[in-house]
């Protein structure tokens, strides 16, 4: 109630009263209102400070008063949103105040006195009183100007404030692995001026994979008892989004807070009026601190009616189709099988009555949105990408319904306990209370034995630590599951495992309950840097490893639902799709559409460099002479060729579809096509078919002076690893591009695989590969000059695991859910952990030729596309709108590199880093735009068809182009009817290529990511088992590289210079550290669970840009 007197003050002063004012209060006044804190922190303190003060300051005149209520406008506004209980003042209340107010005044004995600061005539009435402190205090000042660049404010002396705050976005958090979107792509009509003349800016925003000013979006995730914002984009401000919201105000967050969005709805026209009361930075502080400083109603108003009408329109489609789409589940869910549909699919069958030709409006998309998202565990959608796709995963009935059955048991439990402890008489426990009691008591038990046998960490179990019973092979095998065991053990793989119950809070508060029952799950085994949420499903990944059901080594990145890997039950559609292809195997049914046309390469020397560990050999190299120009040389890429066999709509195409990608991680590969698909037909081998990628090249300047692409067979396969080409070139020391190694062993490594013997090669294939090579330095050297620069940033280790018993590889295991099962032994870890240089060139050595021919590939096949129109999936780069904190690319390569480069030879870690900060970000496309990191003017992923969906469908878009331009005799065009184009002769449309776009570039970033996470997952482990139990070579203390804070848990990120490992830097102190700081560390925690490593620093290394300093 305090607080509602702070606010109550200026009703107070409408009361013609005669008030005291002493000067301690007057002093307060000033004190208050000249320093104004900037940080929200110091709200509440601040707040409380005001309070305190002003119970003790009883004779204070309505004037100090007002004008202590009126300079903290923001506080007052703030505190008041933000308490319901102020929302809620009657105006009976408020006249109590007064009376209150009056009591004191009428006890003050001090002498009147009146601040020269306001110099208002007494005998004004209280309005007028009133509109001449507006007009000499309402003004803005410049500390809230100060995030206001183009505010008019600055050049009048007078403007209108609307009063209003900072509206604040609703929950950004995400699960850990959506994170890592703070690099999202951004978008503004200033970012499209570097696109090459084939893609028109309207159609670039098309996308959907961006924002366009005037789309109206959702804020926030929408739950059961939550509602999201409802906004209009208006522009983009570096790594921030700004939007006016319904209520009129404006609002900032990060691209990753939209959930839904409609393009097009407001017109740009309405919001550049308000542009100049926008903010122009991104400091939080500054944001915080100038929240009072509101768009003018006369100016958000056409834009607020605009949204207020389409929100109406949306309640009432809701109202009059009520209860057609509160039971939209019903309707569309399947009773066992997984069914995903779009948002406009969904409004279709809810609202369509059949008509094929029904197109849903904004407002009815609006409506059944509402309707399914409030529900987010029977209709699933992927935070992460839900904005672009609009894509959901509709669960089964049978999964639904045995949820459902195993929560009303935990409730049934929690009720009878509750009965139990007021009425003693119920005793007798009803069925599913039972269920509840006899699997907690075996769970208990089970943990008590887990623990025997391996310590409990933050969400994970430690190492082995004592010998288990003896037992035959490497599991012991515990107690058995029952029935209704196994289907609450399912119900808890949901909540910890799976992650299914976000924004679910019955679901997430009857598993917590689970744990609670155990009683053992109260405290944590160390201090964490989490929120009690997090530290329940921590606990719960962790009594799931302890009761037997997931491996002791479990990757939780392996079960993300959105992967739809085997690993996890949602991927019925897949094990269907597999039961097909397995039809297939037994009976191939492929035919060649390219065999008139495949060129013999007879006796040509094609060089296939890989791993030696490959399973699917998907692309080779070979050059051969110029006739009479030896200057000149015509390099050849070869591409496995397996879409010339089946069309788009055979199972395999679907299989690969709904894959998108071979998934590589630690435990094993997940291949996009089954591996007799690759191996036995289509890897690239003797007399197999390849679709051939050529350049004629100048040798001099690296130029390509013709291209072509053809089908062809394969005849002469010469196979060899990197290492093997390395010693070749001569260049046996430079493997790995001159990296430096630091290796962290944990466990008892077995000896790899003996290596084979390097065959031997002829003195005219040795010349051939030093040919490629100068081809591939050539090639280098022009992409340099175009601006293009090739520093080895990618610090990711490399990892390999052995099972002790027989050396194998670790693979992943499946959850046991029949009996508990308890691993005897942990597998041994090797890490390979590049360090990361503190100098960097941009040398092209024989690591990197086959990677600079395969750019060269992606350029030609590029080029070749765009000049015949065709729609396929380009990759392109696009500036990142409003990054004023940040040098343009141009300006930083001319400004920055170049110099350095010239000079030294070399840049620092700090200007690589500073480099990345600058790349534009990437982004996909059916038309060429230009790559500014490759320097490249088309740029299409083609050469690797056997692992990448995309790269198939560009190679079914380019084979029709082939094969219509043999049936014609002319060079297709698309766009040229007469050559035809626009008939349907290619098997994707523009339009096609957009929607493939849509869905498979958030894919394709989930399982780069999942690939990167795998291998970030056992790097840890493998730091934390040598950390807490010396199993390994890891240091007490390392060197860390800062790069920049963390906000979201103050923390600066770093890098393990010798390790290449991601840290979280603790300190109290931000301001000790800039970018590029080097610090000697210690770990402070290891969480396993979150992949997470907290350090603390001890020592200054080195200054950003300084020497190292000395020990002293």
């Amino acid at each position: 109630m305090t607080n509602q007197t702070v606010l109550r003050l200026p009703t107070a002063a409408l009361q013609p009263i005669t008030l005291i004012c002493t000067t301690s209060a007057i002093s307060f006044a000033d004190n208050f209102l000249r320093p104004r804190r900037r940080r929200q922190t110091g709200r509440v303190q601040t707040s409380q400070a005001m309070i305190k003060t002003t119970r003790q300051a009883a004779h204070i005149c309505w004037e100090c008063r007002l004008r202590i209520a009126g300079g903290r406008r923001k506080w007052a506004h703030d505190s008041r949103r933000n308490d319901p209980l102020a929302q809620r003042a009657s105006r009976r209340e408020l006249y109590t105040s007064q009376r209150h107010l009056q009591t004191a005044s009428a006890a003050a004995s001090a002498p009147p006195f009146r601040d020269p600061a306001l110099p208002i005539d007494p005998s004004l009435s209280a309005k007028d009183r009133l509109a001449k402190w507006q007009e000499l205090f309402g003004v803005p000042n410049p500390d809230e100007l100060s995030a206001f660049e183009n505010h008019p404010a600055h050049n009048a002396s007078d403007i209108a404030n609307t009063n209003a705050a900072v509206v604040p976005l609703p929950s950004q958090k995400t699960d850990q692995l959506a994170y890592d979107d703070h690099h999202h792509h951004y978008q503004a009509e200033d970012d499209l001026l570097n696109l090459s003349d084939g893609a028109r800016l309207d159609d670039v925003m098309t996308i959907s994979l961006f924002l366009k000013p005037g789309d109206v979006v959702e804020l926030g995730r929408a739950g059961p008892s939550t509602e999201p914002t409802t906004a209009v984009f208006v522009r983009q401000l570096g790594s921030t989004s700004q939007y006016l919201t319904l209520a009129g105000r404006w609002t900032v967050g990060w691209l990753s807070a939209v959930s839904f969005v409609i393009p097009g709805v407001i017109d740009p026209a309405l919001l550049r009026p308000i542009e100049p009361y926008l903010p122009t930075t991104e400091d939080t502080e500054a944001l915080n601190f100038s929240g009072a400083l509101q768009i003018p109603r006369e100016l958000s108003t056409p834009v607020t009616d605009v949204l207020q009408a389409l929100k109406d329109e949306s309640e009432k489609i809701y109202r009059e189709n009520a209860t057609m789409l509160d039971s939209a589940y019903a309707t569309l869910a399947d009773q066992s099988r997984v069914r995903i549909m779009t948002i406009t699919q969904v409004a279709k069958v809810l609202l369509g009555r059949n008509d094929p030709l029904w197109s849903p409006s904004p407002a009815k998309l609006l409506a059944v949105r509402k309707s399914i998202v409030r529900d987010r565990y029977r209709f699933v959608s992927d935070v992460r990408s839900a904005r672009s796709t609009n894509v959901f995963s509709i669960r089964p009935k049978d999964d639904v319904e045995a949820m459902d059955v195993v929560h009303g048991w935990i409730r049934e439990h929690s009720e009878h306990a509750a009965l139990n402890a007021t009425s003693p008489s119920h005793s007798t426990l009803p069925s599913g209370a039972q269920h509840v009691t006899n699997f907690v008591e075996k769970a208990h038990r089970l943990i008590l034995q887990s623990r025997q046998w391996r310590d409990p960490l933050l969400g994970h179990v430690g190492p082995i630590k004592s010998q288990l019973p003896a037992s035959p092979g490497n599991i012991y095998w515990g107690e058995e599951f029952t029935i209704t065991d196994q289907r609450i053990i399912s119900f808890m793989h949901a909540w910890a495992v799976t992650s299914q119950f976000r924004m679910q809070g019955p679901f997430h508060t009857a598993a917590t309950k689970i744990l609670e029952l155990t009683g053992l799950y109260k405290e944590l085994p160390h201090k964490s840097h989490t929120t009690k949420g997090e530290k329940n499903i921590e606990n719960g990944f962790l009594f799931m490893q302890e009761i037997g059901v997931i491996s002791p080594h479990e990757n939780r990145t392996l079960s993300d639902e959105q992967l739809m890997l085997p690993t996890i039950r949602l991927t019925r559609n897949l094990e269907l799709l597999n039961t097909k292809a397995e039809l297939t195997r037994r009976n191939p049914d492929f035919k060649d559409s390219m065999a008139a046309l495949r060129h013999d390469w007879q006796d040509m020397n094609i060089y296939c460099i890989d791993n030696v560990d490959a399973r699917e050999i998907d692309d080779g190299i070979s050059i051969s002479p110029v006739n009479g120009v030896d200057s000149q040389r015509w390099v050849h890429i070869h591409v496995a060729n397996p879409t010339a066999f089946f069309e788009k709509t055979h199972v395999l195409s679907a299989l690969a579809a709904h894959m998108t990608e071979t998934v590589y991680t630690v435990e094993g590969v997940f291949p996009m096509l089954p591996s007799w698909v690759s191996q036995n037909y289509f890897s690239i081998a003797p007399n197999r078919p390849v679709l051939t990628i050529s350049a004629r090249i100048d040798m001099t300047s690296g130029e390509v002076l013709e291209r072509k692409i053809r089908p062809g067979v394969a005849r002469n396969v010469v196979s060899m690893t990197y290492s093997e080409l390395a010693i070749y070139l001569g260049e046996p020391g430079r493997i790995r591009g001159d990296r430096s190694i630091t290796q962290l062993v944990v466990g008892e490594v077995f000896p790899g695989q003996p290596t084979p013997s390097r065959r031997t090669i002829s003195s005219a294939q040795q010349k051939e590969l030093q040919q490629l090579y100068e081809v591939a330095i050539a090639r280098g050297k022009r992409r340099h000059a175009r601006g293009a620069f090739s520093f080895t940033l990618k610090w990711s280790p490399e990892v390999r695991t052995f099972q002790p018993s027989t050396g194998n590889p670790q693979s992943w295991s499946p959850p046991s859910l029949e009996r508990a099962r308890f691993i005897r032994n942990d597998p041994a870890i090797e890490v390979d952990a590049f360090k990361v240089p503190e100098r960097l060139t941009d040398e092209i050595t024989s690591a990197y030729l086959v990677e600079e021919l395969m750019i060269l590939a992606s350029a030609v096949a590029g080029d070749w596309c765009a000049e015949r129109s065709i729609p396929v999936m380009y990759k392109g780069t696009i500036a990142t709108p409003g990054k004023a904190d940040k040098m343009p690319l141009q300006q930083f390569r001319d400004d920055v590199l170049s110099p350095l480069i010239l000079e030294d030879r070399y840049v620092t870690r700090e200007v690589a880093i500073q480099y990345l900060g600058s790349i534009p970000s990437s982004i996909t496309h059916y038309a060429p735009i230009k790559h500014e990191v490759l320097a490249l003017e088309a740029s299409l992923k083609v050469t690797s068809p056997l692992r990448r969906f995309a790269d198939m469908i560009n190679h079914w878009q380019i084979e029709a182009a082939l094969r219509r331009e043999s049936q014609t005799g002319q060079k297709f065009n698309n766009k040229d009817t007469t050559t035809g184009g626009q008939r349907a002769i290619l098997p994707f449309s523009q339009r096609q290529i957009q929607e493939s776009i849509i869905t498979l570039s958030p894919r394709e970033r989930l399982i780069k990511t999942t690939a990167n996470v795998s291998i970030q997952f056992w790097v840890i482990l493998a730091i934390a088992r040598s950390h807490y139990y010396g199993q390994g070579n890891f240091p007490k203390t390392f060197n860390v590289s800062i790069i920049h804070i963390n906000r979201a848990q103050n923390a600066w990120l770093g890098i393990a210079t010798d390790y290449g490992i991601g840290v979280d830097v603790m300190t109290t102190t931000a301001d000790m550290f800039e970018p590029g700081d080097e610090w000697e560390c210690r770990i402070v925690i290891i969480n396993v669970y979150k992949r997470s490593i907290h350090v603390e620093p001890i020592r200054l290394v080195r200054k950003s840009g300084q020497e190292k300093l000395g020990d002293a």
